[in-house]
């Protein structure tokens, strides 16, 4: 993927987890998702999208617009931390341009989304 519009992928590894947190932008939307050690994908979160939908698949569910900013374009807009504990599930933080942006939580499908909200305010 060559370009921003083009899309991105970004693979981020911990040393002390053998599970990839991975930021995937295909020139239309990005997505956030950890692989387990077998290759399946273990929790995944949407981030936002480059382009708006005619019509929305689901009128009962919003986005959030992302607004005058800039999209990513780079690694260099994205910062990821890792927060392992004995009695709680792994969790993973996806921060673009040092904002918090989404969380996501190994024994979870679903991670939340600081653009993501359903039938209320945002789930961050």
């Amino acid at each position: 993927m060559d370009s921003a519009e083009q899309g991105f992928l970004i693979v981020y590894e911990f040393e002390d987890d053998d599970r990839p947190l991975i930021i995937e932008d295909d020139g239309r939307a990005c997505f956030a998702y950890v692989k387990g050690p077998t290759g399946n994908i273990v929790t995944e979160v949407w981030l936002y999208n480059r382009i708006t939908a005619a019509t929305p698949a689901n009128p009962r569910t919003h986005a959030l617009e992302w607004g005058e900013k800039s999209f990513p374009s780079s690694s260099a807009d994205f910062r990821v931390s890792i927060s392992k504990s004995t009695t709680k599930p792994t969790v993973l933080s996806v921060f673009i341009r040092g904002e918090l942006f989404a969380i996501l939580r190994v024994r979870e499908k679903i991670g939340r989304s600081r653009l993501a909200r359903k039938d209320g305010p945002p789930c961050t």
